[in-house]
């Protein structure tokens, strides 16, 4: 009886280690082909990267830059550094989904913070920090518009009415309304 149990165990054991297997080549391809659209994703903002770059390097070498033209390539670099951290959100997103971690997606979104409304107009990861750019709908004389981190403009975000608060604490705040 004792060698019918071992030959029995055995065959199991064997069954679910040809499972398993099957299970982890899976999620490997399933890792493999996300691996490649981010690569592409990533592809396609440093060709746009290097033809805003092709354009500065041909008005620097006429001499002659408009101020249009100045503020034209400003916003397509604005445009594109939302898209890039549009794309790290995700993709930070993601690898918390994985991890089971609840996350909110703000972004495109207003939000009611007692009786203002705010609109979360991008995530963006700086000084380690997971910060929302959220918009008043009315000016405050203290939104500088300002990353609280580095003092720079990471979102184009409307004079007196930008502001970026931790992603966490906007989180918590709203859970508890």
């Amino acid at each position: 009886m004792k060698l019918r149990d071992k030959e029995i165990r055995d065959g199991s054991l064997a069954m679910l280690k040809i499972w398993r297997d099957m299970k982890y080549k899976e999620i490997d391809e399933e890792y493999n082909r996300k691996v490649e659209e981010y690569d592409r994703k990533i592809s396609k903002q440093e060709e746009e990267v290097s033809q805003i770059i092709g354009k500065l390097k041909e008005l620097v070498d006429e001499g002659e830059a408009s101020i249009i033209q100045v503020k034209q390539l400003k916003k397509e670099i604005e445009i594109m550094e939302n898209q890039v951290n549009k794309l790290m959100i995700n993709k930070q997103i993601q690898i918390s989904s994985l991890n089971n971690t609840n996350e909110l997606d703000l972004i495109n979104n207003y939000v009611q913070l007692g009786s203002e409304k705010y609109f979360v107009k991008g995530r963006v990861f700086c000084g380690g920090d997971d910060l929302y750019a959220l918009e008043s709908e009315k000016p405050c004389s203290f939104y500088d518009g300002l990353c609280p981190q580095c003092r720079t403009t990471h979102v184009s975000l409307q004079s007196n009415r930008g502001f970026y608060v931790l992603c966490r604490t906007l989180h918590e705040r709203l859970k508890k309304t």
